[in-house]
């Protein structure tokens, strides 16, 4: 697993709509009005992305999905554990996002 960093309004996003049309890999958000933000954000580049998903959607029974996106971790993970998380580790490779100057 990878973790893109960046601040808010950085292109983490949109990163991982290029990565989930080109890849094939569904995105993973924590809510609805991120959902549909993303899937119009998508259209707007001009990217088919396959369907995203919500944590209450998980796990995705009758797919066959070996590995997705997500976006807001952060949101996802309190999400899906019904808590406030207040620290995680991770071994994980980052990548941090910078905006252009």
């Amino acid at each position: 697993m990878k973790i893109i960093q960046g601040n808010r309004q950085s292109g983490k996003t949109t990163e991982l709509i290029k990565m989930s049309s080109r890849e094939n890999k569904h995105i993973v958000c924590n809510y609805a009005d991120e959902k549909i933000w993303i899937e119009k954000m998508a259209k707007r580049m001009g990217m088919e992305i396959p369907k995203v998903i919500l944590p209450h959607e998980l796990p995705l029974k009758g797919m066959r999905v070996e590995s997705v996106l997500v976006d807001n971790v952060e949101c996802v993970l309190e999400q899906l554990l019904g808590a406030k998380v207040d620290y995680v580790t991770t071994s994980c490779e980052v990548h941090k996002i910078v905006l252009p100057k």
